[in-house]
């Protein structure tokens, strides 16, 4: 009659029960396992709200503590939370348009990283920029450390295997690969050497119709070949489980971009002393990927003044390549990607036969 649920009429509350911040803190760490591992969309929404509720009672807890309890108290969650030898307490965040925020210092710290395995010119750089907003840990381009202890970054970036035979430098447990079409790719790296050569920042301008002629009919062979071995050796190395696949085309795309972001930071939650705001995630994506403007920040750094073109017999590799890999499926995601790449080189055999 009252208009509530018959459980408050039930009984009557004279407090409100309380935790203690070790047991909050083990109540967050059980839920962000149960997220990083998504079975049902509905289960994450609930899951992502009772995160909500034990973050707030941990905040609520530490602001009620004197100032050297509450250092003693930050130092007991640290312990719980992170498998840490030391750890710097982030600046606070800033918010940027109020709907969410971004870390304004990253930091080193002792965790789980994951190597982020790429082909040069498939978005590594953005990659890492998107992995340390969601995760407010700085990533590499160097090499893990043998000794576990010392790993202080969240993703180690590697272009390796760089030639076919070669392994990769980067031997962690876990793995992602940042795949982008190889026709796209391979230009993107003649850029890069374009702009080294002329002595511009990364990322300004395209190489010249002439330079990117040269780049190509110079090291296409080899770059393709490299490109169809990087994807069988990470396919290969590592389980299904241990290795995540995106596509700079989707990572990009404004409709799949948020899903796939969002897809890479449950990835990274996995590894020990590796926390993201999942709520926050697809707003930090269009924050780091499309920036102010509202599109991919890739399509911001370079004014396209042509679109780079292969012969006939490149673009037959290219195919071939292709098929190669598709003969042998590791990852339906990756079928799927192929597939698409495939379409693109078969559209573009037939422009040129036309």
């Amino acid at each position: 009659k009252k208009g509530h649920s018959k459980g408050s009429q039930y009984r009557n509350k004279t407090y409100v029960p309380d935790y203690t911040l070790k047991q909050l803190v083990s109540v967050k760490e059980g839920l962000q396992h149960l997220m990083s591992n998504p079975k049902n969309s509905l289960l994450t929404n609930a899951l992502i709200e009772y995160l909500k509720d034990a973050e707030h009672r941990i905040s609520d807890f530490e602001m009620r503590q004197p100032k050297n309890k509450l250092e003693e108290r930050q130092e007991i969650r640290v312990q719980q939370s992170r498998p840490m030898v030391q750890y710097k307490a982030p600046k606070e965040k800033k918010e940027i348009d109020g709907s969410c925020s971004m870390p304004t210092r990253l930091q080193r710290i002792m965790c789980e990283g994951i190597c982020a395995g790429s082909f040069p010119g498939s978005g590594s750089e953005m990659l890492r920029a998107l992995i340390s907003s969601m995760t407010g840990i700085k990533t590499s381009k160097g090499i893990p450390q043998e000794d576990k202890t010392k790993n202080v970054y969240v993703s180690y970036k590697t272009h390796m295997p760089k030639r076919v035979g070669a392994e990769s430098n980067c031997k962690l447990s876990r793995a992602m690969l940042l795949l982008r079409n190889p026709m796209h790719a391979i230009p993107s790296y003649c850029n890069y050497g374009y702009e080294s050569s002329i002595n511009v920042r990364n990322h300004q301008v395209q190489a010249t119709p002439e330079y990117w002629v040269s780049c190509r009919d110079k090291n296409f062979e080899k770059w393709l070949a490299v490109w169809v071995y990087n994807v069988e050796y990470w396919v290969t190395k590592y389980s299904s489980n241990n290795l995540l696949l995106l596509t700079y085309e989707n990572i990009t795309n404004t409709n799949l971009g948020p899903e796939n972001a969002m897809r890479l930071a449950k990835f990274l939650i996995v590894g020990k002393g590796v926390s993201v705001h999942l709520q926050d995630v697809p707003c930090v994506w269009k924050k780091v990927v499309q920036g102010k403007k509202g599109h991919s920040k890739g399509s911001q750094y370079r004014n396209k003044t042509y679109v780079p073109d292969y012969t006939l017999k490149q673009l037959v590799s290219v195919k071939e390549g292709l098929q190669h890999l598709m003969s042998n499926p590791k990852n339906s995601l990756l079928t799927n990607a192929l597939t698409e790449y495939l379409k693109d080189a078969e559209h573009r055999i037939s422009n040129v036969k036309m």
